[in-house]
């Protein structure tokens, strides 16, 4: 059929730019360095460790740990065997990937909700 039905679709120009914008929000999300307070919030220790803060995990395992040298040179296993005592997780990676998976989820909320909301 040649002559086929016609009908416009209205608001995806604004859908498309609220998609670039939305787009650019993420990007930036890429690009922050963010704090061990800032990854593991309150709500995160508290739902997942026996603390209430990362500071308050890191003073009071068995571990001396004054600098950020200090923590890095933790030994891994001994570290991860601290985790999977602590926390409801078996490994520090398995720690910092499911907290970092809910500040990244947080971030593109609020980000969307910043684009779509106007």
């Amino acid at each position: 059929m040649k002559n086929g039905i016609k009908f416009e679709l209205k608001g995806f120009d604004e859908l498309s730019k609220k998609l670039k914008k939305a787009s650019k929000e993420l990007e930036s999300i890429e690009e922050q360095k963010i704090t061990f307070n800032e990854l593991f919030s309150t709500a995160f220790m508290t739902t997942y460790t026996q603390f209430n803060s990362i500071d308050e995990m890191i003073e009071k395992s068995p571990f001396k740990v004054e600098s950020e040298e200090d923590f890095k040179n933790i030994p891994d296993k001994e570290w991860d065997e601290y985790i999977s005592a602590k926390t409801s997780f078996q490994s520090w990676k398995e720690m910092m990937s499911k907290a970092s998976e809910e500040y990244l989820g947080k971030q593109v909320q609020q980000s969307l909700g910043k684009v779509f909301k106007k």
